[in-house]
């Protein structure tokens, strides 16, 4: 290999000729940017679907890929509780705290 990057056979250069000749064409460019994609989904999609399957799921054992049951006694637990309401507002309160402090010194000062 050159400094070029084009690929020598003992010791001759080829011209023409570099070591990532594939992403030249067209056709693989266009898969591997589809494999990416379909990886990526893949990767962030499915803790999303096992995380709905156990928002209903009301029992599931180990070696099942499906839970056994599904019910709402869990949903009807979470909307009837008072201290979720109070969860969900403490949980709005902080989530501000850490954008405030950290915006606070990119603030414009106009005592100029």
């Amino acid at each position: 290999m050159t400094a070029a990057g084009t690929a020598t056979h003992g010791g001759v250069a080829a011209p023409g000729m570099r070591w990532a000749w594939f992403w030249d064409v067209p056709e693989f460019r266009r898969a591997m940017g589809l494999i990416l994609v379909f990886a990526l989904s893949t990767f962030l999609l499915l803790p999303l679907l096992t995380l709905l399957l156990w928002a209903f799921a009301d029992e599931w054992r180990y070696p099942n890929i499906i839970p056994q049951s599904a019910s709402l006694k869990w949903w009807d637990w979470v909307l009837t509780n008072g201290d979720v309401g109070q969860a969900v507002r403490w949980s709005f309160i902080t989530a501000r705290s850490p954008r405030l402090a950290c915006t606070w010194p990119l603030r414009p000062s106009f005592s100029a």
